[in-house]
Parts: C-alpha cells; sequence; structure tokens
C-alpha cells in the first residue's frame, strides 16, 4: 500500500480502505505492556509504520490511516498521528514479545 502517492490528490488510493475502528482514542492508551488497545489497532500501527517509511506525511497518514481531514480538523489529525505513531514505535522496539501471534 503506498500512501505517497495520495499525497498530492488529497484523496485515499484506490486499493486503501480506511480501516474500521471501533474505539479511536484521541491520545493512544500508555502502559509498559501490550494492551487490548494495542491489539484491537496492530492494523493500523501497521499503516502508520508503512507510511512513514513510504515517506507519507502526517496530515496524509491522519486522512488515510484515520479518515480525520486535516484540513478540517488540523489539531485533532496531528495529535492522534503523533500519539499513535510513537505507540507504533515503542510496541515495534519493545511490544513484540508480548503479542501473540
Amino acid at each position: 500500500m503506498s500512501m505517497v502517492g495520495a499525497n498530492r490528490a488529497h484523496e485515499r488510493p484506490a486499493n486503501v480502505r480506511t480501516p474500521k475502528v471501533l474505539r479511536l482514542w484521541m491520545t493512544c492508551p500508555w502502559s509498559e505492556t501490550v494492551s487490548d488497545y494495542d491489539r484491537e489497532h496492530l492494523y493500523l500501527f501497521s499503516l502508520l509504520l508503512d507510511g512513514e517509511t513510504e515517506g507519507a506525511s502526517r496530515e496524509t497518514m491522519a486522512r488515510i490511516v484515520f479518515g480525520i481531514d486535516p484540513g478540517r480538523q488540523p489539531k485533532r489529525a496531528a495529535l492522534v498521528v503523533r500519539s499513535h505513531l510513537r505507540r507504533a514505535h515503542w510496541l515495534m522496539r519493545n511490544g513484540y514479545p508480548w503479542l501473540n501471534w
């Protein structure tokens, strides 16, 4: 999935659907172990990490991953992406032993 192409078009690529988010928090809940929230949102975390690797802007990630329009809600978009990206990095570095693949 490439988010970079959507950066200029301001829309989702045709092959990317916004995942259904049941309980999206403005700031990602934090703990020193993997939480139920982490397990429920692993797909979102992986999309964020992929987008970052591809060089997607945070605005693009907000739009594609979370379905937030950064033009209308810039503070919310920035907060949600920053918080969840921080947790995604923690999971990648520290959380994997607690995940039951």
